[in-house]
């Protein structure tokens, strides 16, 4: 047996976002190959972030509906939580942003309560969701500083831009 656990954050063009220099026509090709192989237990690992906490379900459920990702007991999904650095904590980020992640998620969860393929996934979204109500780690403004600030590093240098990927954050700086 072999276990692949895939430190992928996010999908498509967000994912290339996130890991600078992922091509997300590889990474399918890549999972579609590991199919050929029923000795690999495949779990999708991602880091949660501000992000991907907003995406993580809509990944997941195009994973499972392609087939990519399987939620028995050794397969599925597994969500580790970002912690540093302190302005890419989800706990920190603004309340309203908070309530939209904690109404997709639920919505997401009534939407496929009793599906069988995704109870697995519903203690992870679980864990991201008791994350987001953890106690800030900064204070808004500097937080919103240092986010600001990074995101335009990030850009400046890839060529990029943050809120033409990342739509539900645009009026985020406006805050």
């Amino acid at each position: 047996q072999v276990a692949c656990g895939t430190s992928l954050d996010d999908f498509k063009e967000r994912g290339e976002y996130q890991r600078t220099n992922i091509k997300w026509d590889d990474v399918i090709a890549n999972r579609k190959r590991l199919e050929d192989y029923p000795n690999v237990q495949f779990t999708l690992s991602p880091t949660v972030s501000i992000y991907n906490v907003f995406s993580i379900p809509d990944f997941a459920e195009e994973w499972i509906e392609l087939g990519y990702l399987k939620t028995d007991e050794l397969n599925g999904l597994h969500c580790n939580l970002l912690f540093y650095p302190k302005f890419l904590n989800i706990c920190n980020l603004p309340n309203e942003y908070k309530n939209r992640i904690r109404g997709k998620y639920n919505t997401f969860m009534n939407k496929n309560f009793g599906k069988e393929q995704y109870n697995q996934i519903f203690p992870e979204l679980k864990k991201v969701l008791r994350a987001l109500d953890q106690p800030r780690t900064m204070e808004h403004m500097i937080w919103k500083k240092n986010f600001e600030k990074y995101n335009k590093a990030l850009d400046r240098v890839r060529k990029e831009k943050f809120k033409d990927i990342f739509t539900e954050y645009e009026d985020l700086f406006n805050i």
